[in-house]
């Protein structure tokens, strides 16, 4: 399976390595093989962008020892897909129901998110108005929503 490596070391240990010539890395990828290979500065870092096949996750600490012990490196892995993985996985994700968002009147969502409202504010929402009458599903003073 295919995983995005995302190495990024720190600004000191990348500028030792920046002294050196950065000797350590081309080793380090002559071992790993990946398919490929991009660097960036990234968050004032410098960072390595790796797409790897690791056939079982037990290759995981090989992969990331020689970029901990180089450059002091933190690493993030996300699985990743090429097109034709996406195309076998299309069925599967065609298959799963998608749950409907229960739907919160703005009154409602306005209260949950103040932790509740003052007594002017909570009159001015519960009072008519041409607004609140033609959206009555927006608009909702008992805190449920009208159907």
């Amino acid at each position: 399976m295919r995983f995005l490596f995302k190495i990024s070391f720190p600004v000191e240990a990348g500028n030792k390595a920046a002294k050196e010539g950065f000797k350590m890395i081309p080793k380090i990828l002559e071992e790993q093989k990946p398919e490929a290979a991009y660097f960036i500065a990234e968050d004032g870092k410098r960072t390595g962008i790796l797409v790897m096949n690791m056939d079982d996750p037990s290759q995981l600490p090989g992969i990331a020892e020689p970029w901990f012990l180089a450059l002091n490196a933190s690493i993030e892995v996300t699985p990743a897909m090429i097109s034709e993985d996406l195309q076998k996985a299309g069925p599967v994700a065609q298959a799963v129901n998608p749950v409907k968002p229960t739907r919160v009147c703005a009154y409602d969502r306005i209260n949950r998110r103040c932790g509740g409202l003052s007594n002017d504010t909570r009159r001015a929402f519960v009072e008519p108005s041409e607004d609140r009458l033609a959206a009555p599903n927006r608009w909702c003073p008992r805190r449920h929503l009208q159907s």
